[in-house]
């Protein structure tokens, strides 16, 4: 109210004042959403058929079906380690933005 009645629109509040205070939040919930979609497993299964389209969890698992008896576990556990380098990048990156985003709310200051 006390933007408005000093004269900014409703742009300027919305991105100078409610913007700034839902950041952390919205940073916070946007990385989840990355690492949820980059995990996501069962929707592809569902809807790729095709053994050339399959994502990386899809590929995971279709190796280790593959070699079900043939216990080659250093190519499994390469490739598991390749699927889990970017997850840990994203939350080491943006570590500090995620518990910013998760204890904004919770703190009495």
């Amino acid at each position: 109210e006390a933007a408005i009645i000093d004269g900014a629109n409703q742009y300027q509040v919305f991105f100078r004042i409610m913007l700034p205070l839902a950041q952390p939040g919205l940073v916070s919930i946007g990385i989840f959403n990355f690492l949820g979609m980059w995990n996501q497993y069962l929707l592809p299964v569902v809807l790729m058929t095709d053994a050339a389209k399959y994502v990386l969890t899809q590929g995971l698992a279709y190796m280790l079906h593959q070699q079900y008896y043939q216990n080659d576990w250093s190519g499994l556990f390469a490739a598991v380690t390749m699927i889990m380098v970017p997850t840990l990048l994203v939350y080491v990156i943006f570590q500090q933005q995620i518990q910013k985003g998760i204890t904004v709310g919770a703190l009495k200051g």
